[in-house]
Formats: structure tokens, C-alpha cells, sequence
């Protein structure tokens, strides 16, 4: 009944839409509730929600997932568009709008239930339109009282049931070979399509993983964050910027799929030429540790849409390569429930959803989810491995998971896996530079998925269900005859795959482009990554890479929240291909001095462009804020409670890897900055900087700023080769340089606790220390940035609660005439004089920066000498007071 429910349905939106009536999405709507919708009685609550409920006591929220009917048949609808010959680019389209209207009609009713809910008694909720699903965490009556609403059919636990996949490492190959070829790449044929002229160029990877280093040289230009805004190319649940600081799993596979290191010419992937975004998700190495399976059904409801616009498709990956799974329990939200309906949504949508296909091997009892489903024989496209380091037939790796599935099925569908790829000893990406070698069906999956963005390039009309079908269909039968559950139904072919496909379908011709514009650099000329600018001269450099030649381009500029300017047209002499101009873009750009800037350059031709993503660039700039301290001892304090914001501070973290973030505190309601140098892989002195905003000082009787650091850190032991360094540094050039360094210690001396010890976090206010500067401005200045600085040599963890910045001022009637201290620098010798002020006495103290007092005297009149010649070089404070008035002075002792 329900299948024939679902035709009907689907019937009434080919009527619609075959007339163009996109507009009657409310009819739709209508059409859902009474061609779909069952008669509900009441909701069942999950054996394991109910399991929870009984620990649970009454005020305690729980987190659950409320399950509501999701009609949408997609294999019937796929059928349906197959027939109909509807492209790949149109699919996604349709596929987010029947997802939102199915969601609006059943969700609607359930959240208004939920806003009219005691705010006391919901914690947040989170709602999710390609799952028709909603998150929330809440008390237990609150959950009893939805099972009563008409459109929920099932409550859930929404606990985290992700788990890597595992690898191996290999011995050998951690370095790059120069003109090399991976043997991968020339068992899956890869090298055929290359002298075809196939690189990947305009198809897109969605690395499902660990992160990826995007700095690697293997693919680092190719990296879609680099030509589109951030949010639409990085998916980071725990660093705003791609890294693979969690783990290089993300970026080994990675740089199978796309990588060649234009340096050596080292070619380790298969589709060289193509672009990838990707997550973070796949953080730890075990389930406990691993993120809530919101965030997995987020990450991909994000990757049909990275852009929030469903009228638009090229923002959306042509492959998604997963290589990880969920726990292995078998039970029915694993074969039959909402995780099918994703994986049948997201191959509607024309995506490739590739699979690692397990590394439990032959006497695997359970395949592992959701490698098990199975709505098609290409749907969650699973991957074995084969050692493609020795000759044909390659043999099966034996930590390759073998078949059936344990999910209802028979025939092909109960085959595990679908095909076979190298996966043993594969070399590929490491780190942020380097390479490794290691085995896993992790390892094999990417060969794949590259095989695919090869044949997108090819045929950009055909879905991802049809390549991969190419490459199924024509995969070299290995083992016993026939597909089976060791070699599914072989070695991937992607040659092959490629004349079955150009039997039924014209491919495109990448020796013979007319017209390919690429935007090769975006900048202001003289503008660094940051500063006080608040208008700015944009220059790009173009290039022709097609073979006709190119004389105008119309040029348009947008800013994050996507507000365009006016498209402008620019003469430019490309003449053929590689010739390349520089276009200085007319006016200015005008910025706020609100922080980060992401700005984002597109340049169009009147002709049918080859590839659309490499005329657009993406330029970052922070400008920092200004913030004045105008009133009486008015003090700006920063804290970190809502993280480090970005329209406040600037980070400066070079290798995009371990840098500042921000951490919640385990005794107090507060939460700090942090930086993690033991994370660092390796210690190679990396600096990350930490920058203020402009403090711009009003001070008519003569004050000056002062400074207040609360810092933590515990070296790991006394080893000098461990010991980071924590500087402050000031700027009076708006951030340009930072020549004033105000505090500077490492190892020992910046320690704040007695004891030695890994893995510092901080367990009371007692271990952190707290230091106090008054900043001396030279005259006629008004304004500086302060930077925190820390030098990376694998140490420990490095805190900061809070910092404050105040004004203080100096009483006229404190000193007739200010101190002079000279010559400050010294080597050794300081003389101190305080004109107008004979016959007073003063004392004095000398501390070091961290507030510890070296020595101290007095003295009578307006003159005295230091000799600190025994000292260390370094900067010190100078402490000076009578009966009136305590005033500091900083001197820096420098032997040369």
C-alpha cells in the first residue's frame, strides 16, 4: 500500500514540475499529507530511549532524535528521472526542495509544539530536513508529551555511533618520488585516461574523514576554500580552517583520490586535476570519543547544499568517499530506517557515495553499517582491497572484510563488496609536506572515488549511480568466477569503465577546450592579511588555458555574506593558451573595522567555460577592530566565553594546524584561550599569534595603557629542547610589525605550577599566574596592538582566562618632572634621572617580568646609577614610589 502511496506521489510531482510550477511547493505539501501520511496512533519510544528514561531521573534531560514519516520513495523517483533523462545538475535541485517541503509540512506543527515548551525544560533542538528528523535534548516528560503529536512515528536515542576506519601502517615509501606513479593508479588503468587528457579538472571530492592538511603540495591550489567562501568548502566541527590536526588519515586519502605534487611531478592521484572540500568529523579512534550522529546526518545534509541555495548546483560534490562506519550492532535503523533514506537521498541527488569496505576480514561475522545497505547494486558503494604492488591477478589483502550482508537481501544485493581497488602499502599524502605508506580499505576507496571524478570530467551529465554502475559493470572479474564476497564483481577498470560509457554517451573532448578563464591570484597590492584599512585596491591575475583567445571579462566581487557589487567589464589580452594578465579592478572596496573579511572575486566570459570553479578566487583579510579607552580607568576585558571571536581577534596560525582556540573550564563557568603545542607533528618552532584589537588611548593627562595577563602552563619535564616560549609583543603600526616585546619566558620560567606533567589542563584558579605591564607609548602615539605570541616546541598546553587592558592616568601633581632612564637599552649601566625632584626620597625595586623582585635600594635627589652588568640579558620592571605616588618603568638589559 504504501509503495503504491509513494507513486502517486511522485507521479504528481513529475505533472508539476514537467510544467515548470517549482511555485506549488505548498500543493506539494498538501499532496504529502494526504497521499503519504498514515493514521499515527501514539509514537513509540525507542527500547533503548526507554532504557535511558528508567535511569534517568525526571529534571535530567536527555538527548533524543524524533523520527517523522519521510514518504519520499527515491528508488521509484530515480527510475522516474532516469526515464525522463534528467541531468545530474537538476537532481540535487529537485531533491532539496521535495526534501524541505516534506520537512516543513511534518516538522512545522512539532517545533511550534516545542518553542510553546518551558524554556527550563528543552535544551536546544535541532532539525534536520534530509532525515526528516529532529535533535533535541530535553526532560523526559517533554519527550512523552511528543509521542501524542500526529506526525511523529518514533523516538530515538541521538547518540554518537560513528567509528573510524582502520588502517595499517607500512614500513617503507614515507618520502616522494620524483616522475613516480603509484602502482594503484596503474592497476586501476588510471594512467589510459590521463593520455586521454583526463585529469578530474572541473569534478568535485567531498573528503568525509579526519581533515585534511590543505597546505599539502599534492593538492593545496586545488582546495575548493580557495575559490569559494569557507563555509561551502569546509565542514569543521572542530577547527575553523582545514586541518588534519585530528589525525593524516583525511589526508592520505585525500591525496590518492587528487594528489600530484607539482615540485617532483610525484603523482599519487588518480584525479590530479580536480577540486575537494571536507570535513573534520572522524576526530578519535574510538566510538566513545567520536561526535554525535547529528553532526554526521548535518555534514551531509550540508554537502547537498553548501551554499543555502537550492536553485543552485555547482556548490555540491560529484563524489562523497566515506571511510569510516557506524558501531556494528545489527538492527533495523541500520538496513531499513532513516540512514537508508539518507544514503537513497544523497545518490539521488546524482552524488557517488563511496565506501571503505571494512578491515575486519574474512571471518567477519557482521559487515560493518552502513556498508551493509544496499537499495541498488551501486548504492553505499563499497570498497575491498587487493595489493596492487604485485603483478596481476592482485591479491586480496587479508585484512579485507568479506561478504554477505547481513541486511535482507538476495542476489547481487546481498554481495559484499561491490568492487575491489589497491589498499595494501599505498603511499600517498602525510602530514602538512610529506608522505607515507599504509594499508586499509580506507586506503582503497579513494581509488575509486578518483575513478570517478575521471569519468565526471568525462560525461558531466551523467549521475554519480551511472559512473559508478561504468565501473561495476566493467570491473576485471577476479577470484572465482562471477561476482563474489571476496572480489565483489572485481578490479576497478577505469579505462574500461570509460568506452562503456562513450558506447551510450558523447564525453567531452580535454584536448580541445576553447575557452577555460582562471583567476591565478586575488590580493591588494601592499595589504597583508591584515591591518587598519577600511577601503582596498583589488588586483587579479588571469589566465587563458583554453585555446581561443580572450579579450574581455566581466568581473564581479562579493563579500562572506555574499552582497554583490556591480559586474563590471574589463578588457584583458589572453590571446592563447597559458598567456596570463594582470587586471587592477577599478575603485576601491570598501570593508568595516569588524574583523575578518572573506572576499570572493568571479570573472565570466561570454562563451561556455570549461571549468567554472577556477574563475572564481577567494582573498582574506582581517581588519582590526578599533576600540578607545576614553573614560576614567575604563578597562576593556576580554574573556572567552563565546569563543575567540573573529570580529574581535585575529589569529595568526601559519600552518593552519594546532593554534589558539578556546576551551571550557572544569571548575568554573568560564572558559580560556589555549593553544595545544604537544599537538604539534612535528616541533618545528611553529609561531601562533594570538592579535588584539587597535586600543586607541585618550590620556590629555598623561596616562598610559596598562596590561593584565591571567596565564597556565606546566612544562612537560626539564628538557630544554621542550620548552615553548609565551611572548606579549606590542605594535604601533597597526599590526604591520610587532618591535616591542613586553613580556618573554619559557620552559621553567614560564611555569605556574610546582610539578612537572603531560597533558596540562588546568585544575583550580590557583594555577595560573597573573601579570600586570604598564605600556610606555612613545610620543605622539595613541594607539597599539597587542600580540600573544607562542613558539611550538612540543611541550605542553599553554592557558589564557583572561585578558584586560586599561587606562591609568598621572596626576600633575605627583612629579614636577617625569623620570628619564638612559641609556635604556644598556649593556649594564643605567643611570636614572628625576629632574626637580632633589632633596625627596624614593625607593626602588627591579623585578623581572614575571613579577619577581631581583633587588631593591633607595635613594635621595633627582639622580642614581644602576649597574646590572650580572644580570641576565632580558626585559626587566623598575619599580619606583615616594611618599606620593608608585610608577613603573620597563629597561631592557642587551649586552650587544
Amino acid at each position: 500500500m504504501q509503495d503504491s502511496v509513494n507513486k502517486d506521489f511522485s507521479v504528481l510531482f513529475f505533472k508539476f514540475s514537467d510544467l515548470g510550477m517549482m511555485k506549488l511547493y505548498p500543493i506539494l505539501s498538501i499532496a504529502l499529507y494526504f497521499f503519504c501520511t498514515p493514521l499515527l496512533g501514539q509514537a513509540e519510544l525507542s527500547p533503548r530511549l526507554l532504557e535511558k528514561m528508567g535511569r534517568t531521573a525526571a529534571t535530567e534531560m536527555i538527548e533524543a532524535r524524533i523520527c517523522l514519516p519521510d514518504t519520499l520513495n527515491w528508488s521509484l523517483i530515480s527510475v522516474q528521472w532516469d526515464a525522463k533523462g534528467i541531468p545530474a545538475e537538476e537532481r540535487v535541485r529537485r531533491v532539496n526542495r521535495l526534501l524541505i517541503s516534506q520537512a516543513r509540512f511534518y516538522q512545522d506543527p512539532v517545533l511550534e509544539f516545542l518553542e510553546a515548551r518551558e524554556a527550563a525544560s528543552v535544551g536546544y533542538v535541532q532539525n534536520f530536513y534530509l532525515t526528516n528528523s529532529i535533535v533535541l535534548k530535553a526532560l523526559p516528560h517533554v519527550l512523552h508529551a511528543c509521542t501524542t503529536l500526529p506526525q511523529v512515528e518514533r523516538i530515538d536515542l541521538a547518540e554518537g555511533e560513528l567509528e573510524p576506519m582502520e588502517f595499517f601502517p607500512a614500513a617503507a615509501g614515507k618520502t616522494s618520488a620524483v616522475q613516480g606513479t603509484e602502482n594503484g593508479l596503474k592497476a586501476i588503468h588510471a594512467p589510459q585516461m590521463w593520455q586521454l587528457g583526463y585529469t578530474g579538472k572541473s569534478s568535485t571530492l567531498f573528503v568525509f574523514d579526519s581533515g585534511v592538511w590543505s597546505q599539502h603540495p599534492a593538492f593545496s591550489d586545488r582546495f575548493l576554500g580557495r575559490h569559494r567562501p569557507m563555509d561551502q568548502a569546509w565542514k569543521g566541527l572542530f577547527t575553523r580552517h582545514p586541518s588534519g590536526v585530528n589525525s593524516n588519515h583525511g589526508t592520505h586519502v585525500c591525496g590518492t583520490a587528487t594528489g600530484l605534487d607539482p615540485r617532483t611531478a610525484d603523482t599519487i592521484g588518480v584525479a590530479f586535476g580536480s577540486y575537494w572540500m571536507a570535513n573534520d568529523l572522524i576526530n578519535a579512534s574510538t566510538a566513545a570519543g567520536l561526535p554525535d550522529l547529528v553532526h554526521l546526518i548535518g555534514s551531509f545534509q550540508w554537502a547537498l547544499n553548501p551554499d543555502g541555495d537550492t536553485a543552485t548546483s555547482s556548490d555540491v560534490p560529484h563524489v562523497i568517499n566515506n571511510s569510516w562506519r557506524w558501531r556494528d550492532q545489527l538492527d533495523t535503523v541500520q538496513c531499513g530506517g532513516f540512514i537508508v533514506q539518507l544514503m537513497n537521498a544523497i545518490e539521488a541527488a546524482g552524488i557517488a557515495n563511496v565506501f571503505s569496505g571494512g578491515n575486519t576480514g574474512p571471518s567477519n561475522s557482521m559487515l560493518n553499517s552502513p556498508q551493509r545497505i544496499k537499495s541498488n547494486p551501486v548504492n553505499v558503494f563499497s570498497v575491498g582491497s587487493v595489493n596492487g604492488n604485485v603483478a596481476f591477478p592482485h591479491p586480496i589483502s587479508g585484512f579485507s572484510t568479506r561478504g554477505p550482508s547481513q541486511c535482507p537481501s538476495s542476489g547481487t544485493l546481498n554481495i559484499h563488496p561491490e568492487v575491489v581497488a589497491p589498499g595494501e602499502n599505498v603511499r600517498s599524502a602525510w602530514g602538512m609536506d610529506g608522505y607515507n605508506s599504509i594499508s586499509g580499505t580506507s586506503m582503497s576507496s579513494p581509488h575509486v572515488s578518483g575513478a570517478v571524478l575521471l569519468l565526471k570530467e568525462a560525461f558531466p551529465q551523467l549521475t554519480g549511480a551511472q559512473l559508478l554502475t561504468a565501473l561495476y559493470t566493467t570491473a576485471t572479474d577476479m577470484g572465482v568466477a562471477g561476482e563474489d564476497n571476496v572480489y565483489g564483481n572485481g578490479l576497478i577498470d577505469v579505462h574500461a569503465a570509460f568506452l562503456w560509457l562513450a558506447q551510450q554517451h558523447t564525453p567531452r573532448d580535454p584536448l580541445s577546450i576553447d575557452f577555460d578563464l582562471a583567476i591565478i591570484d586575488f590580493y591588494s597590492p601592499g595589504v597583508g592579511d591584515m591591518g587598519c584599512d577600511t577601503s582596498l585596491t583589488l588586483e587579479i591575475v588571469v589566465e587563458n588555458r583554453g585555446q581561443q583567445p580572450i579579450n574581455q571579462i566581466d568581473v564581479q566581487v562579493l563579500n562572506a555574506m555574499g552582497s554583490p557589487s556591480v559586474p563590471l567589464t574589463y578588457g584583458v589580452q589572453l590571446p592563447n593558451f597559458g598567456s596570463v594578465d594582470t587586471v587592477r579592478l577599478n575603485g576601491t572596496y570598501s570593508i568595516q573595522r569588524n574583523g575578518a573579511q572573506e572576499i570572493q572575486v568571479i570573472a565570466e566570459i561570454d562563451s561556455v567555460d570549461y571549468d567554472l570553479i577556477n574563475n572564481a578566487r577567494v582573498f582574506w583579510y582581517h581588519a582590526l577592530p578599533l576600540y578607545e579607552l576614553n573614560d576614567w580607568n575604563r578597562p576593556v576585558l576580554t574573556e572567552f566565553d563565546l569563543g575567540i571571536r573573529s570580529d574581535l581577534w585575529h589569529v595568526d596560525n601559519p600552518d593552519l594546524a594546532v593554534g589558539w582556540d578556546t576551551i571550557d573550564s572544569r571548575f568554573s563557568n568560564e572558559s580560556w584561550a589555549r593553544v595545544q603545542m604537544s599537538n604539534y607533528d612535528p616541533a618545528n618552532d611553529q609561531k601562533d599569534q594570538l592579535i588584539s584589537p587597535v586600543i586607541k588611548y585618550n590620556s590629555p593627562g598623561g596616562g598610559a595603557p596598562t596590561l593584565e595577563v591571567n596565564y597556565a602552563y606546566r612544562p612537560l619535564g626539564p628538557v630544554p629542547f621542550l620548552h615553548d616560549t609565551f611572548r606579549i609583543k606590542a605594535s604601533l603600526d597597526c599590526g604591520m610589525s610587532f618591535s616591542h616585546l613586553i613580556y618573554e619566558a619559557w620552559g621553567d620560567s614560564l611555569m605556574t605550577t610546582t610539578n612537572y606533567g603531560s597533558n596540562f589542563i588546568p585544575t583550580s584558579f590557583s594555577d595560573f599566574k597573573t601579570l600586570q605591564f604598564l605600556s610606555e607609548l612613545p610620543a605622539g602615539s595613541d594607539e597599539m596592538v597587542f600580540s600573544f605570541e607562542t613558539t611550538n616546541r612540543k611541550g605542553n598546553n599553554f592557558f589564557l582566562r583572561n585578558i584586560t587592558i586599561e587606562q591609568r592616568w598621572i596626576s600633575a601633581e605627583s612629579f614636577a618632572q617625569d623620570f628619564r632612564l638612559f641609556p635604556n637599552p644598556s649593556s649594564g649601566r643605567f643611570e636614572l634621572h628625576a629632574e626637580g625632584q632633589e632633596g625627596r626620597a624614593f625607593s626602588w625595586s627591579l623585578l623581572d617580568m614575571q613579577g619577581r623582585n631581583l633587588r631593591s635600594g633607595s635613594f635621595v635627589g633627582g639622580r642614581c646609577v644602576f649597574d646590572l652588568g650580572d644580570l641576565s640579558d632580558g626585559v626587566y620592571q623598575l619599580t619606583l614610589s615616594n611618599s606620593d605616588r608608585t610608577e613603573t618603568h620597563r629597561l631592557v638589559k642587551a649586552s650587544d
